[in-house]
């Protein structure tokens, strides 16, 4: 089910492709949402990039363009999102990778150093 809702509009994008629409279609197929195990000794971790940039280029049907890295955060839609969530993260209005402490503002760049340091 999470690999159609991810494939579905990969799909439908790579079909907009004049350059190489075969292939293009082809890694829509294929694609998977990305794992990490980066809890488990040895596991895999996120390339640095994932874990930095703010923007990432991509090319897309009309040319490359810079966009918001998806896999930096993800911003709640509501404060709804956040109710549930034990009193120190209450105020927290996006995800942090691996957060050191109970601080909502915190840098997600600062936690990716921390990381690798």
């Amino acid at each position: 089910m999470v690999q159609q809702i991810i494939q579905q509009p990969a799909l439908v994008i790579a079909k907009t492709y004049k350059t190489d629409r075969d292939q293009w279609v082809n890694a829509a197929s294929d694609l998977r949402q990305p794992f990490w195990d980066w809890a488990r000794e040895g596991g895999a971790t996120p390339p640095d990039t994932i874990l930095s940039r703010q923007t990432l280029r991509i090319l897309t049907p009309k040319g490359y363009r810079n966009v918001e890295n998806p896999f930096l955060y993800y911003v709640y839609k509501s404060d709804r999102s956040a109710a549930t969530f034990p009193p120190q993260y209450a105020e927290w209005t996006r995800t942090i990778r691996d957060p050191y402490n109970d601080e909502p503002d915190r840098d997600i760049r600062e936690c990716a150093t921390d990381v690798f340091d």
